[in-house]
């Protein structure tokens, strides 16, 4: 959508309580459109963002097997993603209480159930109408941690919510250390620092598209870090 014709000789769809049909934005003052022509305009947009098929947790929970069977981690890993407070979501993993078998399980062995990692994040939609993740915060358990965990979990987060960039707004190395490690993988083209600290990551479309790949070989190489374009430990 790149605009909206605001013409006269009708009425609007902007109603009363009575349910009689609102007056033609036409008629409005000139300085009073912007204003009544806003509720449409968001309502366009969430409906833009909404339609599109949400892609399940099941999908990253299957990433997480892989990268479970790679990493000889014995607990299967459960996704959960929910509101957390006004605009701003929670996806957390944590250990399922089935295991799968491991060769050496003393590395990861702990109580079922253990939270290993979370994200708060909210998502919107700009002008332009580009959808863009906000990290507000990330946390994983030590054990897990530097073992493409996290990379993995936001990989699945862009493609859920179809993200052209990221904005991690909180100015800590866990957040440095995650964008130029994703970066390096060739899921982010460009990361950069705005006023406020907030670090701003443009996603590489092309390379993500290569990653979701039904064969899963590239997400598998960037896993096992075999992948040529991982440069460094993510």
């Amino acid at each position: 959508m790149e605009g909206i014709y605001l013409g006269g000789w009708a009425t609007s769809a902007k109603g009363s309580v009575a349910e009689d049909p609102g007056p033609d934005l036409a008629s409005y003052p000139l300085g009073q459109v912007p204003d009544e022509a806003a509720g449409l305009v968001r309502a366009l947009l969430n409906f833009s963002i909404w339609s599109r098929p949400e892609v399940p947790t099941k999908l990253l929970e299957e990433w997480l097997a892989e990268w479970s069977k790679h990493s000889d981690y014995a607990a299967r890993i459960r996704v959960q993603l929910r509101p957390h407070t006004a605009g701003s979501e929670l996806l957390e993993l944590s250990e399922s209480s089935v295991h799968q078998p491991s060769v050496n399980q003393s590395n990861f062995n702990r109580p079922s159930g253990e939270k290993l990692a979370n994200v708060f994040f909210g998502y919107i939609q700009d002008r332009r109408g580009r959808h863009v993740l906000s990290i507000r915060d990330q946390n994983t358990l030590p054990p897990v941690r530097k073992k493409r965990l996290m990379t993995v979990t936001q990989l699945f987060l862009i493609h859920r919510y179809n993200a052209s960039a990221v904005h991690y707004v909180t100015p800590t190395e866990d957040n440095e250390f995650q964008t130029q490690r994703m970066k390096s993988a060739g899921i982010f083209s460009d990361v950069h620092t705005e006023i406020g600290q907030i670090t701003v990551a443009q996603v590489n479309k092309d390379r993500v598209a290569e990653l979701l790949k039904p064969d899963r070989r590239q997400l598998s190489e960037i896993i096992r870090k075999t992948s040529p374009a991982l440069l460094v430990q993510t």
